[in-house]
Order: C-alpha cells, then sequence, then structure tokens
C-alpha cells in the first residue's frame, strides 16, 4: 500500500456506543478538566501511538524517540479536548514568549486539526503548537513561571495565540477560549523529570475555519458495513524533540507518520466525533484564511528568489509581473549598479550577498567561525538573524569591510520623483518613462558599517541627488556614486 492510500482513524465518543470495542466507550459524558492530568474516565476512548518517527534524525534509544508516548481525544458540549503524555530525556532550549514559534525547533507538541476531512493544504486547517515551558522567569507572559506558549502556525489565522504578541496578530484574538495545562517543569540540569511531559487542551470548535462534522460511523473493519466515502475530521498529533540548547529541532514523531505532516492534510488520520452535531449556523465553508503580510514573504527571501530565478518557477505560484525590466547590471570594486526599466508603480527590491546563494545563517551565534549559527557560546545566542540588517563582518569570515550576506534594499518606484515620469496603465504620465539606476556601496566601509545609495533620473534630465543610507541613516550625497 502506498503511503498516500495509508489511514489511520479512531473514534472521538462522547457516550457509550454498543456497536462499537468496549475500548472506545465512555460511559459517563463529562468536561475534562484541562489540568495537564489524564485523570480517571476523562478520555476513556481510543489512546493513540503518537511515537511514529516521520522525520529527522535516528533515536538514540527508545525514550529519545518518545517510545511509549500516547494521545487521547474527547468531545464535551462544542468544543474539543486533547491531552498527549510524551515520553522524552533531555529538555530543549526554551524559548522567550516574544519567540513562541517554530515550535518544531524544541520540544514541543503540535495539534493538527482539519474540520472538514478534505483540506488540500493548511490554509483550512487549525495548527496550534504548543511549548511545554518558555523562558519566562517572572511569569509575564501571564501562563505562570516558565509556563508553556502557544502559537498557531501556517493554518487558517496563524500567528502568536498567547502571551504580550498574540494582541499583534491580524483580527486578533486567533484562538479564544482556547486553554493550555501542562505539567512540565523547566530544570536547572535540562531533564525532564519522570522522564515525560504531559500537554492537555481545549480547544473551541467554534474556533476551527468551519464547522467539524457531523462525521459518519466509524469503519468496522468489515468492507459490507463500512460507509462508504465516509465523512470525517483530519486529525494529527506530532510531538518534536530536540536535545539541544541552540534551537535545532533533531526528531519528528506523528500518530499519522506518513508523507510531510505540517503541510500535507490529506495524510492526517481520521477521526469520527461519534454523536456530534454542530450549530445549524455554522458554515461548512472554512474561513478565508488570514496570513499576515509580514509572515513568510518570498520577494523578501534571498533564498526564495535565488530559487525562483534559477528554476523558473514564480515565487508562490503568483503570476509574473511584465511591468518591469531589468537591463543591466555591472558588479565593480566598490559598487553594485543595477539599471531597472518599470511602467507601474511598485517596490523593487536589490539583494546583494556573498557566499553560499541558497543559504544564510539559521540563528545569531557569537562562535568563531559558526556561520550557520548552530553553536551557543553565549546566553544571548540563538535569536533569528536580524533580516533586513547588515551581520557584521568578522575576520574569520573575510575580514577587510566584506559582508557575509546582506538581505535586502529596498526601492519603491511608487516615489520616483514623487511618482512622474512612470507610466500607470499604459499611458505615460509627465512625458518619457522612467530609466532609474541603484548603487550600493559594499566594500568600502568596516566594523559593520553598510553604505547603500540610490539615485534616478529622467531620460535626458540630469541626474538627481544621490539618497544614501549608512548606519540606518539618510542623507542626501551630491556626488555619491
Amino acid at each position: 500500500m502506498t503511503p498516500s492510500r495509508r489511514r489511520v482513524s479512531f473514534s472521538i465518543l462522547r457516550r457509550s456506543s454498543a456497536s462499537l470495542a468496549s475500548q472506545n466507550e465512555i460511559a459517563a459524558p463529562a468536561a475534562p478538566s484541562v489540568d495537564g492530568v489524564d485523570g480517571d474516565g476523562e478520555y476513556a476512548g481510543s489512546v493513540l501511538d503518537i511515537s511514529r518517527r516521520w522525520e529527522g534524525q535516528n533515536c538514540a534509544d527508545a525514550a529519545d524517540c518518545g517510545e511509549g508516548s500516547y494521545a487521547k481525544v474527547n468531545w464535551h458540549g462544542d468544543d474539543l479536548y486533547l491531552f498527549a503524555h510524551v515520553i522524552d530525556d533531555v529538555q530543549s532550549a526554551a524559548a522567550t514568549p516574544e519567540r513562541c514559534f517554530g515550535h518544531w525547533l524544541v520540544d514541543s507538541v503540535e495539534f493538527l486539526v482539519d474540520p472538514r476531512g478534505n483540506a488540500v493544504d493548511t490554509s483550512t486547517t487549525f495548527k496550534m503548537g504548543v511549548f511545554p515551558f518558555s523562558d519566562d522567569p517572572t511569569g509575564a507572559a501571564g501562563n505562570g513561571v516558565n509556563g508553556p506558549c502557544w502559537t498557531r502556525d501556517a493554518d487558517n489565522h496563524q500567528g502568536f495565540s498567547s502571551g504580550p504578541l498574540a494582541d499583534t496578530v491580524p483580527n486578533a484574538p486567533n484562538a479564544p477560549g482556547v486553554e493550555v495545562a501542562t505539567n512540565a517543569v523547566l530544570n536547572e540540569d535540562g531533564v525532564w523529570d519522570g522522564g515525560s511531559y504531559t500537554i492537555e487542551m481545549k480547544v473551541p470548535l467554534d474556533v476551527l475555519p468551519a464547522a467539524a462534522g457531523p462525521t459518519s460511523e466509524p469503519p468496522t473493519g468489515d468492507s459490507s458495513s463500512n460507509v462508504v466515502d465516509p465523512t470525517y475530521v483530519g486529525l494529527n498529533i506530532t510531538p518534536y524533540d530536540s536535545d539541544t540548547q541552540n534551537f535545532v529541532g533533531q526528531t519528528r514523531l506523528a500518530w499519522s507518520p506518513f508523507g510531510s505532516q505540517q503541510s500535507e492534510p490529506y495524510r492526517w488520520g481520521h477521526a469520527y466525533l461519534d454523536g456530534y452535531e454542530p450549530p445549524a449556523d455554522r458554515p461548512t465553508t472554512p474561513r478565508d484564511a488570514i496570513i499576515p503580510d509580514s509572515a513568510l514573504l518570498g520577494v523578501e527571501s534571498p533564498q526564495t528568489v535565488y530559487q525562483s530565478a534559477t528554476n523558473g518557477v514564480t515565487i508562490s505560484g503568483l503570476d509574473p509581473t511584465r511591468a518591469m525590466d531589468v537591463s543591466g547590471a555591472t558588479l565593480g570594486e566598490t559598487a553594485v549598479d543595477v539599471r531597472l526599466d518599470s511602467a507601474e508603480t511598485g517596490t523593487a527590491r536589490l539583494f546583494l550577498w556573498s557566499g553560499q546563494h541558497g543559504y544564510i545563517p539559521v540563528f545569531e551565534s557569537s562562535c568563531p567561525g559558526d556561520y550557520d549559527g548552530f553553536t551557543a557560546c553565549d546566553p544571548s545566542d540563538g535569536a533569528p538573524p536580524p533580516w533586513g540588517e547588515l551581520l557584521p563582518a568578522r575576520a574569520d569570515q573575510g575580514g577587510g569591510g566584506w559582508v557575509r550576506w546582506v538581505r535586502c534594499v529596498r526601492w519603491n518606484l511608487s516615489t520616483l520623483d514623487s511618482g512622474r515620469g512612470i507610466r500607470h496603465t499604459g499611458a505615460a504620465v509627465g512625458g518619457a518613462p522612467w530609466q532609474s539606476w541603484k548603487t550600493v556601496a559594499y566594500r568600502e566601509h568596516r566594523a559593520g558599517s553598510f553604505g547603500m545609495c540610490e539615485r534616478q533620473r529622467r531620460m535626458g534630465a540630469p541626474a538627481t541627488p544621490s539618497l544614501c543610507l549608512r548606519d540606518g541613516t539618510r542623507a542626501n550625497n551630491e556626488g555619491a556614486s
């Protein structure tokens, strides 16, 4: 059987059902207490094995790979309850509440729900990454000392869901009513108490992008009685493991371990909500995804631009613009001259870097020679590189004022001489079209200083003064080149 056809399924029961196996029966319906404890009778349905490795490094031993990890799921009223017990030995790095993202880089559990069971990508799903602890010694985020934090990732309404940045998400909050509890304690020796941790979460079903269910009767194992083309809720629960202190993920586990579990909801398991009926007025069509413009802008990623330029595949599959033409680029000893011709307003982004074209540092590191950023030599190491800023040149990277990479120079085409001369909808405004040059000085500075100059002129007109940026300050420079 091919991986695309493998299925794992179970029933999420609220009431007993004589037609199902006894391990799936719940006799006394009650809402579980969200306290991080698998209380007696709270989750009496199926026990899900979440110790199957689907990606990452081979495990050192059974404990390292979470052997014995399990999850349980229940529903009550209009809420979904999820419980995960994760076997682990070594604790990962602790993220600050402001860095509660990228859960796959640390010890964490992701809960993934596709309410309609037919998603082709994760924009119509609910995906919540839960960090069992954080670097929050004062409890400022409101979840206790070094308490948990949680964030929706790459789903229908992604962004921070807890802590100080939750209100900054567009159309916040993105997870109203979600409750999280854990028994995790961040220890100085970096070892998990009892060799495990738990996470319990309550998710109001109206937070999901669309109505969940009603679902079909679950498969019986008998083709003569199975429902053909059943309706179900897509579900997966995926623990992530890291034994490092530099935010490098190592092993990824899952209940349904087939394919790429972060991005392929059609490979998630099937859950059947026995007896649940969503409110009649709850839409069955998923809400439009709310994706912040600040998240994953391909045009501001030098690796993405490089990949698109070399393989011919447009960024995010969007139609390419035909309004701008790059008719020349010259790399000199102290500057780069780029000639652009644009028929429309917009933003041009210029990238300049040395080293590997498709790769930049992953994290900041003060360790000598660690360009990749995979080693921590100082408590401040491990932060994302300062996108949009210069990484200071160091002796081990060539010295002499060279920079390893520069992210981006933005050039707002709509502001060229207040926009005059740029053609709109094919009609020239103010006469002849514009030719524009950008000069980027890249090798004339020291000690992390970086200079960037712009100049533009109308065809047949004298060049305007260059606009230069040096160390983040702006100044007009008549004689700049």
